[in-house]
């Protein structure tokens, strides 16, 4: 199997929510064909079958993709798309996968929250090699202040989210991977890890793009998906 190039989330029987560049295709110039995609589900360690679920885990065909209609390749904003599954997975079938929650109120800014990112990116920004094994760290949502600490204008589809050490932080190899904060029993995707500047660096957040700007995009391009009550 070819090793993962981005990551996605599950938000119902159909679709992944992922960041917009990561479907880009920089050999074409333009947006990967739907067969040109797999979809991992229920996976782990990357280039190992004994972590593997029967049954469970598995790479999955694509349907279609859907990349919000104001990204531009060349650009940071609206970093948000949607892959249709071929087949909608059976939820019920097994406990291993599951989709992760929408937040419920789109005022929410979650800030001074933690967050925790997962993926299997560079663990270093010098050593351009993937991790093997899924990782997760957790990080600090910050106000919309944190663009005093970057070099762009951060807009109302971004936050930003890291530690004051840089210990904690995304890096290459993550993009669209999920922002998850934990309210209650319930696992709210707040986020999708879109860009930053370096990993790890200290009082350098990473960019993630704000899905409650984005909830009812989602909701109109997923009509024909079940969601989890």
């Amino acid at each position: 199997m070819d090793e993962y190039f981005c990551g996605g989330t599950l938000i119902n029987d159909r679709y992944v929510i992922t960041a917009g560049h990561c479907l880009y295709n920089p050999m074409e110039q333009g947006i990967f064909k739907p067969k040109d995609l797999k979809v991992g589900v229920g996976d782990h360690v990357q280039l190992s079958t004994e972590d593997d679920i029967s049954k469970v885990t598995t790479l999955l065909e694509v349907g279609d993709v859907i990349v919000h209609g104001k990204y531009e390749v060349d650009g940071l904003d609206e970093d948000i798309a949607l892959i249709r599954l071929k087949e909608p997975l059976d939820l019920t079938a097994s406990g291993a996968v599951k989709p992760i929650c929408l937040p419920t109120d789109v005022a929410q800014t979650y800030e001074g929250k933690t967050g925790i990112i997962v993926g299997w990116g560079n663990v270093d920004e010098n050593v351009l090699v993937s991790s093997d094994a899924l990782m997760e760290a957790k990080v600090v949502i910050e106000s919309k202040k944190c663009e005093e600490k970057l070099p762009i204008k951060v807009t109302s589809g971004m936050l930003c989210a890291g530690t004051a050490d840089g210990s904690q932080d995304a890096c290459s190899g993550d993009s669209g991977g999920s922002l998850v904060v934990k309210e209650g029993e319930r696992h709210t995707l707040v986020g999708i890890t879109s860009f930053g500047y370096g990993c790890g660096r200290p009082d350098t957040p990473g960019v993630y793009t704000r899905v409650t700007r984005y909830l009812n995009w989602i909701m109109e391009n997923t009509k024909d998906a079940i969601y989890c009550s």
